[in-house]
């Protein structure tokens, strides 16, 4: 299996079966240096809000606005794989910068605030998969006390898969 892959060499003899490190993950609760993703869970972005202090956002009211915020809707929510653990705990990356999960996670929609930053209906979040060792699926899995398989096979069929070959 994978750990057995990544930690004991002497093992290998002429055939190994190396389960999720296909991936580019690793069960072995961090990322591995020989490993890079080979899967990124996104979802665009489809609305960008401004709201007053005192405002809520989500199921619940579970983020109310400190002051006058920039939300932004990302068209993703738990019936897509995204975890609820990460309702108002957990990040986004859109253009190489990271922005904080605000509110509960819906079904279909999640919100990230924003500030000082340029973003546009369009772009695309980033949920795991990225080279930032923060979304990484390893950290993610420790973070929020799952195992990586978790994030992998949460991803539903309602998810549009985009296949690279290079």
């Amino acid at each position: 299996n994978s750990a057995a892959l990544l930690t004991f060499p002497e093992s290998h003899f002429n055939m190994v079966r190396p389960g999720i490190s296909l991936y580019g993950v690793t069960p072995l609760g961090k990322p591995h240096d020989n490993l890079l993703p080979v899967m990124r869970m996104k979802a665009p972005i489809t609305l960008i809000k401004e709201l007053n202090t005192g405002e809520s956002v989500g199921y619940n009211r579970q983020y109310i606005t400190k002051q006058t915020e920039k939300i932004a809707i990302i068209q993703a929510g738990y019936a897509d794989g995204i975890p609820m653990e990460l309702s108002n705990r957990g990040e986004v990356e859109i253009e190489g910068t990271i922005y904080p999960i605000a509110g509960k996670i819906s079904m279909d929609l999640l919100a990230i605030c924003y500030k000082n930053m340029e973003i546009k209906i369009g772009q695309k979040a980033i949920f795991w998969g990225s080279e930032n060792l923060n979304l990484r699926l390893e950290t993610l899995a420790a973070k929020y006390e799952k195992v990586p398989y978790e994030f992998l096979t949460g991803v539903t069929k309602r998810v549009k898969r985009n296949y690279i070959h290079e």
